[in-house]
């Protein structure tokens, strides 16, 4: 009974100071994204919502084939044998990252020849270049999230927030704001405090798991999860692309400052997915798929809950939200609030059943669910934006939204009776490197 209760206690620390790292942090990508509106010109700050979408995209890379099966495979094992894991992921990291410096070096030489993209160039080259230093400290904080320490975490996101705050309020200070700015500050600061995380967390680069046996783990979950991570990024994403080819960089930038309403909430589902995905895989781990039916209703109402209770206030207050936010420059906006507000929460439903997939390693059902939500959502939203503008392409995000709730909770009941074989990676022998294996239901 004791140990039941110490781990009721430590799961509750642990979820508490992840929901407090991900509002430092989420906080602090707010207030940028909300300054960047109110003093870019509509048109510049589109530019930066182009940019910010490929920085989005590499973001749900490595979140899919890195992190989520991090989270999934590395919790049920131990410590020691998470450090080496660590390091096969940071090798993987930093081979990346040389690519991602030869695709910038190579659009800062495109925008210095063609002039007329020179702005839109300059500004994904800067967002390419940031790629490498955010995601690795995106990959340390996970790990020290699953570590014995994980207030650790939280101390550092509030170092990383401060940085980025302090270093947007000098830049703006000196009138030298430009879309270009985020991102130089989002590098430094995540070079610094990836550095501190990585004294905690003592990873050895040198002394890995087997890199081909994790890289086929990872894989075989993770090519699942790239596509619905692809389909969760792409219907904003795609939209703002169109929207700048069709009607213009300002049109983008509309499309940003709506989609900007979604971040605060997106982020706290986020924060409570860290904690909650890893308990469920432990779940799966130690009692089979069947265990996660009770887990599964209780996440949806939790998420329907703070999904509901955050867009009352602004779909009731909509005009004098925006006029709050982003003072006078996007007013015409508050008509679209209502449609945000039901993609926003039918999506949130959907989450329930969609971190059970997860846990239980069924990622083509999370690939299903995304596919009938966000695919639609592009084939319907590209045509109705060229056709009727941003209502067009809200009006097509919450009739997709919509449709997807059904579909994850009639593939939720195929789960629950599903039988086969659980992934893991077990513990090393002594003189052996570890293994990956499965263990049956």
């Amino acid at each position: 009974m004791s140990n039941v209760r110490s781990q009721s206690i430590r799961s509750t620390v642990a979820a508490a100071l992840a929901m407090t790292d991900q509002g430092l942090i989420s906080g602090s990508n707010f207030v940028v994204s909300i300054v960047l509106a109110r003093e870019l010109t509509p048109a510049d700050y589109g530019v930066f919502g182009i940019a910010f979408s490929f920085y989005l995209l590499a973001v749900v890379v490595q979140d899919a084939l890195i992190l989520e099966p991090f989270t999934v495979f590395g919790s049920p094992i131990c410590l020691a044998e998470r450090k080496p894991y660590m390091g096969t992921l940071v090798r993987w990291h930093f081979k990346a990252s040389a690519a991602l410096f030869l695709i910038a070096a190579a659009l800062l030489f495109s925008a210095y020849v063609d002039a007329k993209t020179q702005v839109l160039l300059t500004c994904l080259s800067s967002a390419v270049l940031a790629i490498p230093f955010v995601l690795l400290y995106w990959l340390e904080r996970r790990a020290v999230y699953m570590s014995p320490n994980p207030q650790i975490g939280a101390l550092v996101a509030l170092v990383y927030s401060g940085c980025i705050l302090m270093g947007l309020g000098f830049i703006i200070r000196g009138h030298h704001l430009t879309p270009t700015s985020p991102f130089l500050l989002m590098a430094i600061a995540s070079i610094f405090c990836a550095g501190i995380l990585k004294t905690f967390s003592r990873h050895h680069c040198n002394q890995p798991h087997r890199g081909e046996e994790v890289a086929s783990l990872h894989w075989s979950y993770g090519k699942w999860a790239l596509l619905s991570q692809i389909l969760t990024w792409a219907p904003a994403n795609v939209l703002i692309w169109s929207a700048g080819l069709s009607h213009g960089t300002s049109h983008a930038g509309e499309l940003k400052a709506i989609f900007n309403l979604v971040l605060p909430l997106q982020q706290i589902l986020t924060a409570l997915q860290l904690i909650i995905l890893p308990y469920c895989a432990r779940v799966v781990s130690r009692n089979g798929i069947a265990a996660i039916k009770k887990e599964v209703p209780r996440i949806t109402a939790l998420f329907a809950i703070i999904s509901a209770s955050y867009w009352l206030p602004l779909w009731c207050f909509a005009p004098q939200l925006l006029h709050f936010v982003y003072r006078d420059s996007y007013a015409e906006l508050a008509s679209q609030i209502p449609l945000l507000a039901v993609t926003s929460i039918a999506s949130s439903v959907s989450w329930g059943p969609i971190i059970g997939f997860r846990a239980a390693q069924q990622p083509s059902a999370v690939l299903v669910t995304y596919l009938v939500m966000n695919g639609s959502a592009v084939a319907l939203g590209i045509p109705c934006l060229w056709i009727a503008s941003t209502r067009g392409a809200m009006l097509s995000l919450a009739v997709a939204a919509t449709a997807s709730v059904p579909t994850a909770f009639f593939l939720y009941r195929q789960l629950i009776n599903l039988r086969g074989p659980i992934a893991t990676i077990q513990a090393r022998d002594p003189g052996s490197h570890g293994q990956l294996s499965t263990s049956q239901d």
